[in-house]
């Protein structure tokens, strides 16, 4: 019962994306609740009609949760290669998402002209503190623009390990979920 009112108010919050088209903003994560949503509806389901379908809830959870991770990390990884054109941007600032145990992830904002377009984004790649203390909100700096995508860009042109890490572990949530299917 817990689960399928869990479902519903999952279900809720992807109505309310849709309705606000907040979407549009930032496709990657309304695809990534909508991908989740429909991962725990369809566990739900299994798990209600199939004979012994609690078998394959673990698959079915480490497979999205798995792959989720797996694309997010892949976009920012990829993000290094594809944002290619260097222009200079102004620094507007960042936002801090915080994680579990203390940790915490700063993505910076920028205000730059592509291509005739004004934007005003936050950079998918995070920033360390080190990197933040030598920039000042209203100064120009150089970062590199997806020309295909103008709305992305990076400050840095390295892959990150952590990302490479994430990635990793989605790799092992979606093994998981595949060994789940032999228990």
């Amino acid at each position: 019962m817990e689960l399928l009112f869990a479902v519903a108010v999952f279900g809720l919050i992807v109505y309310l994306l849709i309705k606000e088209k907040r979407y549009k903003k930032n496709p990657m994560l309304f695809k990534s609740i909508l991908f989740l949503f429909i991962a725990v509806t369809l566990s739900l389901l299994i798990y209600l009609l199939v004979p012994n379908g609690e078998k394959y809830i673990l698959f079915l959870i480490g497979v999205s949760i798995g792959g989720l991770i797996v694309s997010v990390s892949y976009n920012n990884i990829s993000s290094v290669f594809k944002c290619s054109e260097k222009i200079n941007g102004i620094y507007r600032g960042y936002n801090t998402y915080y994680g579990g145990q203390g940790a915490s992830r700063r993505s910076v904002m920028f205000e730059y002209k592509f291509n005739g377009i004004r934007h005003r984004e936050q950079s998918t790649q995070g920033a360390s503190h080190k990197e933040l203390e030598k920039m000042s909100v209203g100064e120009e700096y150089a970062i590199y623009v997806n020309p295909n995508e103008p709305w992305k860009f990076v400050i840095n042109k390295s892959v990150r390990f952590v990302d490479v890490m994430i990635f990793l572990f989605g790799l092992l949530c979606i093994l998981i979920g595949f060994y789940g299917l032999m228990l």
